[in-house]
C-alpha cells in the first residue's frame, strides 16, 4: 500500500513539475522578439492601428503574445470596415496561418510580421524588402516567406521566418538590368503616358513619361553606386525613349557627381548635373533624372 501512495505521489510531483515548466516556458525568444518589434511605436503595425483610428469610428486594433504564436484582432462596429481575428502560430523557425485565398488583410498581416521579424535584429527593413521583391521576382529560392496554396480546400497556408539569419550575402548581383525590364512586365517607352514603380534589390526606381518625355527616380538604399546607374542606364536602354543613345553617353559622365544625392536634367545630348536633394528619407540616396525631346 505504501508502495502505491508513493508511487501516486511521485506521479502527481512529476506531472506537476510538467505543468509548472510549460507555463513558465512562455513565448519563444524570437517570439517576444516580433511582437516587441511589432509594437513599437514606429513600427508598421501601429502605423496601421494609427490610420484605423484616426479615419475610422467604432474600429479597433490590437495583438496579443501568447505562449505559441501571435492573435491580432480588429474589431469594428463601422459598416466600412470588417471585424476579424488573426491567429500566427509559432512552428519551428516560422510564424504560420491559414487563411482563405482571398483573405488579403491575412497575407498583409503576415508581410507585417516578417517586418517586425527583420527589425528586431536591426537589419535595414528597406534593402531587405528590395532583395525579397527580386526573389520573388526571378522566382529564386525564398527561406524568408512562403506561400502553400490548397486550391482544393480553397486555403493559403503562409509560413514567415522569424528565427533569420537574415543576411542577404550573395545578393549584390540582384540588379535591375536591360534584359530585367522585360521580365518584368514592362514595354518600351510609346506615345501613351506610363507610371511604374518597381521594387528590385537595393533600388526602387519610378518611370513616368513617354517616349518624348520622362522622368526616371532611382532611390537606392545607403550611398548611391553603381546600383542606381546600372538600373537607371537598363531602364534607358530598354523602354528607349527618343534620343536614348545620347542619353547614355551623357550620363555616363554623371557618375562622379559629388554627394550622395543629385538631380540631372537630360536634353538629349545636353547633361547638366543639379543641385545636390536635401530633407530625403532616412537611409535612400537618390539619383532623378529627366530626359526631354532634342530641342528644336
Amino acid at each position: 500500500m505504501r508502495k502505491i501512495l508513493l508511487c501516486t505521489a511521485l506521479l502527481t510531483l512529476a506531472l506537476t513539475l510538467a505543468l509548472s515548466q510549460a507555463a513558465l516556458a512562455g513565448p519563444s525568444d524570437n517570439l517576444k522578439a516580433v511582437y516587441d518589434a511589432m509594437m513599437a511605436e514606429d513600427s508598421s503595425f501601429s502605423q496601421i492601428r494609427a490610420t484605423y483610428a484616426s479615419y475610422y469610428e467604432g474600429v479597433t486594433m490590437d495583438a496579443v503574445l501568447e505562449d505559441t504564436g501571435i492573435t491580432v484582432t480588429l474589431e469594428s462596429t463601422n459598416e466600412y470596415v470588417q471585424p476579424g481575428s488573426w491567429t500566427f502560430t509559432e512552428e519551428g523557425d516560422y510564424l504560420t496561418i491559414t487563411v482563405e485565398n482571398q483573405d488579403f488583410y491575412a497575407m498583409s498581416l503576415a508581410q507585417t510580421m516578417l517586418t517586425s521579424a527583420v527589425s528586431a535584429r536591426g537589419v535595414n527593413t528597406s534593402l531587405f524588402s528590395g532583395y525579397l521583391s527580386a526573389l520573388s521576382l526571378t522566382e529564386q529560392e525564398n527561406r524568408y516567406l512562403f506561400r502553400e496554396e490548397d486550391e482544393a480546400a480553397g486555403t493559403m497556408k503562409i509560413g514567415v521566418n522569424i528565427a533569420g539569419p537574415y543576411e542577404m550575402d550573395g545578393l549584390d548581383e540582384l540588379i535591375l538590368t536591360e534584359e530585367r525590364f522585360a521580365t518584368l512586365g514592362f514595354d518600351p517607352l510609346g506615345e501613351s503616358f506610363i507610371s511604374n514603380v518597381v521594387n528590385f534589390g537595393k533600388v526602387i526606381m519610378v518611370i513616368n513619361g513617354n517616349a518624348d518625355s520622362a522622368t526616371i527616380l532611382a532611390m537606392e538604399c545607403g550611398g548611391l553606386d553603381d546600383a542606381a546607374f546600372q538600373a537607371i542606364t537598363g531602364a534607358v536602354k530598354f523602354m528607349q525613349p527618343k534620343g536614348w543613345e545620347d542619353f547614355i553617353a551623357a550620363f555616363t559622365e554623371l557618375k562622379d557627381v559629388e554627394g550622395e544625392n543629385f538631380s540631372a536634367e537630360l536634353n538629349v545630348d545636353e547633361a547638366v548635373a543639379g543641385e545636390i536633394l536635401e530633407d530625403l528619407p532616412e537611409g535612400y540616396s537618390f539619383a532623378l533624372v529627366r530626359i526631354g525631346g532634342a530641342e528644336e
